[in-house]
């Protein structure tokens, strides 16, 4: 609904999940059952036809992948093995954001600040299996928090250019004490992300990418910084 320059958006989705696993050669069976309701409300003032205000709340899910629920390891090599959990359990992230909005026929830029709460998160242990061998796998945290500044920024060139460029930079605490570790730890970190596409021809397409992740907490210290960037072309 819109009422003159304020507007708003409510829902709410109600879900009931049944999970059942069974690990045939285990002769295991682990089950998930769990009911949860997701709001989410955004409300908007619109300064005028470029310009405008936005506050919103929401409630998300994320499920884990196959791949992060199957016990059985791949070997990096003999001394090192990876596996999934399959008692990982769903993360749940409460978010709030306040941004505005600058938009023109060729640009947009949207700066925001947020804060975001989640329950049961991913994250990565480093287990020992014996004295030589040891294994990489998933676990829930207890909770973490963040809360930082979000810079996005839209550009188009008519039909040879289009891209965007956003940037991250947020303060995160973790607690893993459910884990075992029980003293709460806290870092500043920042993520960019770019993506360009150019129309050289009407069959001929261009695409660069790149995403930089600074270093990232886990229960037992701390993940590298990484950097990928992608190059490719289509011709039809």
């Amino acid at each position: 609904k819109k009422y003159k320059a304020f507007g708003y958006a409510a829902g709410i989705r109600a879900e009931q999940v049944n999970i059942k696993g069974n690990l045939v050669t285990l002769d295991s069976l682990i089950n998930n059952n769990y009911f949860k309701l997701y709001p989410t409300l955004h409300l908007s003032y619109e300064i005028d036809d470029d310009n405008e205000l936005q506050l919103n709340y929401s409630r998300r899910i994320n499920r884990p992948d196959p791949d992060e629920l199957n016990p059985f390891p791949e070997y990096r090599d003999p001394r090192n093995l990876s596996a999934g959990n399959p008692n990982l359990l769903p993360e749940l992230i409460n978010s709030v954001e306040f941004g505005y909005k600058w938009q023109n026929k060729n640009y947009s830029f949207v700066p925001s600040i947020y804060y975001r709460y989640r329950t049961n998160g991913f994250t990565e242990v480093i287990k020992p299996i014996n004295d030589s061998t040891l294994l990489t796998t998933s676990e829930n945290l207890a909770n973490d928090q963040s809360a930082g500044l979000e810079l996005i920024f839209s550009a188009k060139a008519g039909k040879f250019f289009s891209g965007n460029l956003s940037g991250n930079i947020f303060y995160n605490q973790i607690d893993a004490s459910n884990l075992g570790y029980s003293q709460n730890k806290s870092i500043v970190s920042f993520s960019a992300n770019m993506n360009t596409t150019f129309t050289v021809t009407k069959t001929s397409m261009i695409q660069l990418s790149a995403n930089y992740r600074s270093a990232r907490l886990t229960p037992q210290g701390k993940s590298y910084p990484r950097l990928v960037a992608n190059m490719g072309m289509r011709q039809d």
